[in-house]
């Protein structure tokens, strides 16, 4: 069998969102590959899979990245973004010179039959027109639901739910405008005035002339956070949880959650045997300022001191130490890092920002969420979460112990939430089982399905 190689974006979401794919790619016979900078190297050994990194006198310490730095204060911002940004027009600058022979050597080193570039961010762009000019057949795998204004669903970034009437229509056709006009606004605002916006189309002329690309063929009319190039699309998703129409590139593989990846310790004798449980995480990326985030888990943890006959693990994340919170609920595990996967086993709801793989791993194992959209496509991901019934939407802005006590109540004794979930967890496995990712791709690389089952 061949060799796939992956791309990826240097943040535990991108890397986890691709192991069920790349697990089952491993256990066909493929050998599999990881590139991406040298921050992504620990998550993808750990889950045994190789990893190669590239660009480390460029990424060396990865300290420049990409993700969000919404715990700053403005000024800080704009100073975080204007290094960020000098130094990735430095790279792509040295890409166009001679940087980029670390791609193409890596390419005759492990030869590829296919690349799988993981569109998250937009690194996605300068990995996919590194792997077109290398001649290897590409394709993206996403692990959001962004999409395009010709798809007929409204931009991920708004909560609003598509119906047939002309109203919804043209309400999704001007959020599509707001949304265009919003990022040309901060293109030229952050981009002239301030010189520390990458731009959405940085880059887009000199590095498709330079790799020879049709710049006629670049998507920009899309809510990625990078222009998209004309490659199949894979979705890591039910098509039946999306917004949208049909598109002939775009294939949906189902969750392809991996549920034996590498996960944190945990205090497990601290859960006591036979209580439900409900566990709130707000994922890895920290959108909310430190003060913020004290304010929302001392709420969450003064809701669950009025569910004793619940268990509640509350993930706290970077930044915040579980000193801080006096008078933890005897009934509340507080930790900064929680196995994410084997407490969804045991969950009866989850608490969450609303990010795609919390989402893809609750419908995995038949949990009901109360979401607090944060950043980004969380909105767009939570409003697929209401129209589908399996789960309810909050306001991180007015959260307060007796809305959120609503919140709980709501998904905990109305059944609705818990039937519309097991239908759901049932759509998935279905097209889990069928293991559509690994079919598409044997299709792409014109190999027998024999031993597929």
């Amino acid at each position: 069998m061949g060799n796939v190689l992956f791309c990826v974006h240097p943040i535990p979401g991108s890397v986890n969102s691709c192991l069920g794919l790349a697990k089952d790619l491993k256990e066909f016979g493929y050998q599999v590959y990881f590139t991406g900078t040298k921050k992504s190297e620990k998550l993808v050994k750990l889950n045994g899979f190789e990893f190669i990194p590239l660009f480390e006198n460029w990424f060396i310490n990865d300290e420049v990245e990409l993700d969000s730095n919404e715990s700053l204060n403005f000024l800080e911002r704009l100073k975080s973004d204007r290094n960020i940004v000098n130094h990735i027009k430095k790279f792509i600058s040295a890409l166009i010179e001679t940087e980029d022979r670390q791609f193409f050597d890596l390419i005759d080193q492990i030869k590829p039959e296919l690349i799988l570039v993981v569109a998250t961010h937009y690194d996605s762009f300068i990995w996919g027109l590194l792997s077109y000019k290398s001649g290897v057949k590409t394709v993206y795998l996403h692990d959001t639901l962004c999409g395009s204004f010709m798809s007929g669903a409204p931009p991920i970034t708004t909560g609003i739910i598509p119906n047939n009437s002309a109203l919804n229509k043209i309400k999704i056709y001007f959020s599509w405008g707001v949304y265009f006009a919003q990022r040309g606004f901060q293109d030229m605002f952050y981009g002239r005035c301030i010189k520390s916006r990458l731009g959405f189309k940085y880059g887009i002329d000199k590095l498709c002339e330079h790799y020879g690309y049709p710049i006629s063929m670049v998507d920009t009319s899309t809510d990625m956070l990078a222009p998209k190039l004309t490659f199949p699309e894979m979705v890591l998703c039910a098509r039946e949880f999306d917004f949208g129409s049909e598109d002939s590139r775009r294939y949906y593989i189902g969750a392809s959650v991996h549920i034996g990846r590498d996960e944190p310790g945990f205090p497990w004798n601290m859960l006591p045997e036979g209580k439900k449980l409900v566990y709130c995480s707000l994922g890895s990326l920290e959108y909310l300022s430190r003060e913020k985030r004290i304010r929302f888990f001392g709420i969450v943890l003064a809701v669950a001191a009025g569910y004793q006959h619940y268990s509640w693990v509350i993930a706290l994340g970077n930044g915040l130490s579980v000193n801080e919170f006096k008078s933890v609920p005897t009934n509340v595990v507080l930790v900064n890092y929680a196995p994410q996967i084997s407490l969804l086993k045991k969950a009866d709801i989850m608490i969450t920002h609303g990010g795609t793989n919390s989402i893809r791993e609750c419908i995995k194992f038949g949990v009901p969420m109360i979401a607090f959209p944060l950043g980004f496509d969380q909105r767009g991901n939570v409003a697929r979460v209401v129209c589908h019934g399996i789960g309810v939407c909050g306001n991180i802005k007015n959260i307060s112990v007796g809305n959120l006590n609503d919140l709980v109540q709501t998904v905990m004794n109305n059944t609705f939430y818990h039937i519309q979930m097991r239908l759901m967890k049932k759509r998935f496995e279905n097209i889990d089982n069928e293991k559509l990712g690994l079919r598409l791709i044997n299709s792409i690389l014109g190999i027998s399905e024999m031993g597929v089952s």
